[in-house]
């Protein structure tokens, strides 16, 4: 009933969901966008660059979501290059990312946090090197908006993407995207709709059926999610109400507990050999090519087998076992993990 009779009240759900995002990232609310997801919002700022031949996009996508990837990869069609920097020790390689970059390049993408094996990305080598390249930097935070804290102005990212099903607290089929004021007009809008409108509530016929855009990242939107959108006005609250800092102390502080426990326990614990603070993410074993969601090492394979039959949440991920942890986890969760990971491992 609402749904049908309330525009009011869809309004106010996308007002209080977009100002919450720009608060918990550090940027104007006119500076983001919805989309559907993360893979939505890296479409956006790839089909907006209008590169083509000569141009070069940089990016680590042994490493990369798939929805940091295939973007990119439908530029090739258009004469761009793509310059695949290889990982370092299952780590993205900031300062092979940044020696990369080069007058050719139209954009740069990483993850803050990739999704696997869970390690932070230096972002601070890469901007610098993009800023002075004139290349759009994009990131997708999508592993880290919600837990850890984010400040896109100190971060110097250009665009910011993010899905709300993981750290936002939200549903499938919501996002959101961060433009820089600058990027935001230089960038073409591809696909547009009566929501990016100056006046959404406007007939074309009233301005003569002109193109009049709305300013900012608002352009790039052509429609809304409006029950989603209501979840992540609530979640975001939450989130903001709690402080990013404060979150992203708990979760990590967790996650460092539960990979000492692991590592003493003698199973194969993924380290950052860029020695960069910890996140919220543990993994363990060695990530290989194939398929998203399977492990292969037997040893690994009970102990998955294992924590599933607890109902100890977790994911298989290209090879490895991963944990995540956000504000509800507590110490009991780290506890219950070692317990029955070593027990599995006595049991051989």
């Amino acid at each position: 009933q609402a749904n049908a009779r309330s525009p009011d009240l869809w309004r106010e759900g996308l007002v209080h969901a977009r100002a919450g995002f720009a608060r918990l990232i550090g940027a104007g609310e006119t500076d983001v966008a919805f989309t559907k997801n993360a893979t939505e919002g890296v479409n956006i700022v790839a089909a907006g660059l209008e590169a083509g031949p000569g141009a070069t996009v940089v990016l680590c996508g042994a490493l990369e979501h798939p929805a940091n990837i295939t973007p990119w990869l439908a530029l090739r069609e258009a004469g761009v290059e793509l310059r695949l920097v290889p990982p370092e020790r299952q780590a993205i390689p900031a300062a092979a990312i940044a020696a990369a970059i080069d007058p050719k390049t139209a954009a740069v993408a990483v993850s803050t946090v990739s999704f696997m094996p869970g390690f932070r990305t230096n972002l601070a080598p890469i901007a610098a090197a993009a800023a002075r390249h004139d290349a759009l930097f994009l990131v997708d935070a999508t592993q880290s908006a919600g837990v850890l804290a984010t400040d896109v102005r100190a971060m110097g990212v250009d665009a910011l993407v993010a899905s709300t099903h993981k750290y936002l607290l939200g549903l499938y089929g919501q996002g959101f995207l961060y433009l820089a004021p600058e990027w935001a007009e230089r960038l073409k809008p591809v696909f547009v709709g009566t929501a990016g409108y100056r006046d959404p509530e406007a007939h074309p016929a009233a301005s003569g059926f002109a193109w009049e855009q709305a300013g900012g990242a608002r352009r790039f939107e052509t429609g809304h999610a409006y029950a989603s959108a209501a979840i992540a006005a609530a979640s975001l609250e939450l989130l903001n109400a709690v402080g990013s800092m404060a979150i992203e102390a708990h979760a990590t502080g967790l996650a460092g507990e539960l990979a000492r426990g692991l590592d003493e326990i003698g199973l194969p614990l993924n380290r950052d050999p860029f020695s960069l603070p910890q996140s919220q993410i543990v993994t363990l074993g060695e990530i290989v090519a194939g398929d998203l969601y399977a492990v292969g090492d037997p040893e690994l394979a009970r102990l998955h087998a294992a924590l599933t039959e607890a109902d100890v949440r977790h994911s298989a991920r290209r090879g490895a076992l991963r944990f995540a942890f956000h504000l509800f986890n507590d110490a009991s969760d780290v506890a219950r993990t070692l317990e029955i990971a070593e027990r599995t491992r006595r049991a051989g």
